[in-house]
């Protein structure tokens, strides 16, 4: 199933705010420093932080979650999107609401116990919510790109391209899309037939028409960004 997007589009030189970072998001941390976005940090267990602050050239915070305070003289309300990560699922509900409070445009909770999972999509106060026995990681980063995709291995993948979602793609002839790192596999249209390489080298995308394509990890952010 194609994850729901969160973002309309792909800001670069985002502001993103993590409440809450144990092991299970370091991966996603490294994914947003390396595409250079601005990272900040918030947790209330000292040896996180600390590990964290070893490993990481970010913004890092250590107080009371609970209290609201924190998230004023931090400039949460400056943030572009925040991640609600913390291990316990209730310090990650009043997260999203003080987060909903200062106006943060898109907020994704993590949690583990999939009723507080539907409560928190009842409230309307994240943009989405993840389920921790899903695959964090790439669920996260699906969501920055408006990417659906599988790892084939550390360096390559499949990917889908949806111009629903990607709609920068309408319009744009298929042959004038990619460079020799990225291979079209099939483009699915919107009529539901399905091109191979051959017959789709001189399509035109509407809204609508899917791609799939095999390519680098390290094009996602290039195949996903304004063309």
């Amino acid at each position: 199933m194609l994850i729901i997007s969160i973002l309309k589009e792909i800001v670069c030189d985002m502001k993103i705010a993590f409440i809450g970072a144990p092991e299970e998001v370091k991966n996603i941390i490294k994914e947003f420093i390396r595409e250079d976005h601005e990272v900040m940090i918030i947790d209330d267990d000292k040896n996180r932080i600390e590990n964290l602050r070893r490993e990481f050239d970010v913004a890092s915070f250590l107080g009371d979650l609970l209290n609201f305070n924190i998230y004023v003289e931090v400039g949460l309300h400056k943030a572009d999107m925040v991640i609600a990560a913390h291990p316990q699922d209730t310090i990650n509900v009043i997260v999203c609401m003080y987060a909903k409070k200062l106006g943060v445009p898109r907020i994704i909770a993590i949690v583990s116990n999939r009723k507080i999972a539907d409560v928190i999509k009842e409230l309307e106060i994240v943009s989405e919510v993840i389920v921790r026995s899903d695959e964090i990681a790439s669920k996260i980063i699906e969501k920055m790109h408006n990417i659906s995709y599988i790892y084939i291995d550390n360096e390559n993948v499949i990917a889908v391209i949806d111009t629903n979602k990607l709609k920068q793609y309408i319009g744009k002839n298929i042959k004038e899309l990619f460079d020799e790192n990225t291979k079209i596999l099939i483009v699915l249209t919107r009529d539901g037939n399905i091109l191979n390489t051959d017959n789709a080298k001189d399509y035109v995308l509407r809204e609508g028409d899917k791609i799939v394509i095999y390519t680098k990890t390290n094009k996602l952010k290039e195949i996903s960004g304004i063309l």
